[in-house]
């Protein structure tokens, strides 16, 4: 999907619901002054929602909501990339182009509408062949590879915004089962290499020549 979208208008919204596990609204609500290059984060502080095909700046639905999001360099080089798109704008525009600070806008500032790029994202998948999903499915794409890839479950629920870890869990209860196949191999492997007298006293050597520094002292494991 990615290489489809290569070099499409609505290209960095997508990479970074992709990227993010960010709600639509939330995308679109986004603002220059919340996205921090330096750390590779933003903050979701703003929203911008459909009411009746009508749009309705408001605050992230929850106080969980508002919430410190990690920027892949994936996301970052999107983001640039649209700053550099608006300043072209703006230069061709001129003062007629009104600047809400918005880091998603068409050629004339307007807001993208949030109906409008879940539109735009049906098209793209249905134009790549692959299996279609809504764009509200790249957060749960984002979460359950979190999760496949043993990212803490309260890492993932802070990153989404969920009320708690527990919510969290509740709703990608699917993935957990693999999850935990993998933990059993995990465990048994080790506790089946310990049950090797020469791997514990390789591990014994090992463990022992770590903890020495070059002032006699031991290293502390934390």
């Amino acid at each position: 999907f990615l290489a489809h979208i290569k070099g499409c208008d609505n290209e960095p919204l997508f990479v970074l619901a992709l990227t993010t596990g960010m709600r639509r609204g939330e995308i679109c609500g986004l603002r220059w002054r919340d996205v921090d290059f330096n750390a590779a984060r933003l903050s979701v502080r703003q929203t911008l929602n459909s009411v009746e095909y009508g749009l309705v700046f408001g605050e992230p639905k929850s106080a969980r909501s508002r919430r410190s999001v990690p920027l892949p360099n994936l996301a970052i080089d999107q983001l640039r990339r649209q700053q550099e798109r608006q300043n072209v704008w703006r230069e061709v525009i001129g003062r007629g182009w009104p600047d809400h600070d918005l880091v998603f806008t068409y050629e004339d500032s307007r807001p993208v509408h949030p109906d409008a790029l879940s539109d735009s994202f049906k098209r793209k998948v249905k134009s790549s062949g692959l299996r279609r999903i809504r764009l509200h499915d790249c957060r749960h794409t984002y979460a359950t590879l979190a999760l496949e890839n043993n990212v803490p479950i309260k890492v993932i629920s802070e990153v989404l915004g969920h009320s708690s870890p527990a919510f969290t869990m509740d709703v990608y209860s699917h993935v957990t089962p693999a999850m935990m196949e993998d933990l059993g191999r995990t465990v048994g492997a080790l506790l089946q290499a310990g049950c090797d007298p020469d791997a514990t006293t390789q591990r014994a050597r090992s463990r022992s020549s770590s903890n020495v520094t070059t002032s006699g002292s031991t290293n502390e494991r934390l």
